[in-house]
């Protein structure tokens, strides 16, 4: 998995293999996006935002997804 580390209030790093995204948030929960194509992950890794971009690209493009416990 190629994670990376961003500079957010929620977001600890974002990592994407095989168009799965893997979100790590701050208060620990990780979750997996299926379907998630390489060019919204790169979104993430460069966006001013990241937590917008999370929002924008990932939560309201309602990819599916689940809390990796």
């Amino acid at each position: 998995m190629d994670r990376h580390p961003v500079v957010s209030s929620f977001i600890s790093y974002v990592g994407w293999e095989d168009r799965e995204l893997e979100v790590g948030f701050t208060n620990g929960e990780v979750w997996i996006y299926f379907g998630v194509p390489r060019a919204v992950f790169e979104v993430l890794i460069q966006a001013e935002s990241t937590g917008k971009a999370f929002h924008q690209y990932v939560k309201d493009a309602f990819y599916a997804g689940r809390k990796i416990e």
